[in-house]
């Protein structure tokens, strides 16, 4: 998808990053990628809404753990 290919085009300037922050959790498409596929980094998603949030289980996307995390703000 370009949308998608676009917007996670800063990995060829940093393949392999620490810490990554993602404004917008919306169906977790882009989130789950980074999650599976960067075993090393964490990832902090911030969404505004809580009804997208409550959504979470319905499109898959996993848990918090120790490095990905959804947070409401």
């Amino acid at each position: 998808v370009d949308y998608t290919r676009t917007m996670l085009g800063a990995l060829a300037l940093v393949p392999a990053p620490r810490a990554i922050g993602m404004v917008g959790l919306g169906g977790g498409s882009q989130a789950k990628f980074l999650r599976r596929h960067l075993a090393d980094a964490e990832l902090e998603v911030i969404e505004i809404n809580p009804g997208v949030i409550a959504l979470r289980r319905e499109f898959r996307i996993p848990d918090d753990d120790v490095r990905f995390r959804v947070v409401e703000a």
